[in-house]
């Protein structure tokens, strides 16, 4: 009859590690800590025009499966979700650096926390 579904397998032990708002999973283990510096690098990689987000998804011992993330862009170019240059601005005010953050990568200056 034409009708297409869509399959994912079901995620087990899903945890969110940050949002799209803000919001940061205050953990100090690893993987928590590398999904955290992994949202740094890729505005730090973009030069400062892309920052991936609300990092979310399974874990299995050291590995994770991510589901369904958010870009945030300077110039609100991703839809509904893409917080533009608020969004950035709040998860740079939540951030703490860690182990697998680097010193030369580049970071947003909040001026101010944004309520969305």
């Amino acid at each position: 009859d034409g009708q297409k579904i869509l399959v994912e397998p079901l995620l087990r032990d899903f945890q969110k590690f940050n949002s799209n708002t803000g919001y940061m999973r205050w953990s100090r283990d690893d993987i928590t800590e590398l999904m955290h510096a992994l949202s740094r690098f890729s505005y730090h990689y973009t030069s400062g025009k892309y920052l991936l987000c609300d990092i979310q998804g399974s874990r299995c011992g050291n590995r994770c499966t991510l589901t369904d993330p958010v870009i945030c862009s300077t110039d609100g170019e991703f839809g509904l979700t893409d917080l533009g240059t608020e969004g950035i601005e709040n998860f740079f005010y939540y951030h703490q650096c860690n182990q697998f953050c680097r010193r030369h990568w580049i970071q947003a200056r909040p001026q101010q926390i944004y309520i969305v």
